[in-house]
């Protein structure tokens, strides 16, 4: 596979980008968005592509419809959200294609220190808090 195949390249970490929070929200949903990482934007069809954004975009929608009372709970929610499921936020398998699940969740609360993690799709495992 080459380097300009796209997102699934397994040397993706020659071309990392810091996404900056955008209104005060930072979200990370595996999509290429970066200054970096964005040149790599090609999927082998239109429809996965938009998929891929949809899933870059719609957490921060999410998201800031919560703002000022987001709870873990509630970025958990956004997490599990299953809008153009199986292929949404908390994605699915399909078919032949099971490396397509979401795999895990994060939620980050630095200032409390902790941690709060989810192993598999958010939508059906509960979350483990670590202190950082």
């Amino acid at each position: 596979m080459s380097r300009r195949e796209g997102p699934l390249r397994r040397d993706a970490h020659a071309d990392v980008s810091i996404v900056p929070a955008r209104d005060g929200i930072a979200t990370h949903a595996d999509h290429p968005e970066g200054r970096e990482t964005g040149p790599f934007e090609h999927y082998p069809d239109t429809a996965e592509m938009e998929l891929s954004r949809h899933r870059a975009g719609r957490p921060r929608e999410l998201l800031a419809a919560q703002r000022g009372r987001l709870t873990v709970g509630g970025a958990f929610a956004a997490m599990s959200d299953h809008e153009r499921h199986p292929r949404g936020i908390c994605r699915h398998e399909v078919g032949d294609i099971p490396d397509g699940a979401t795999t895990a969740a994060v939620v980050a609360e630095p200032a409390r220190g902790r941690l709060h993690v989810v192993r598999g799709r958010p939508c059906c495992n509960t979350p483990v808090t670590h202190t950082i």
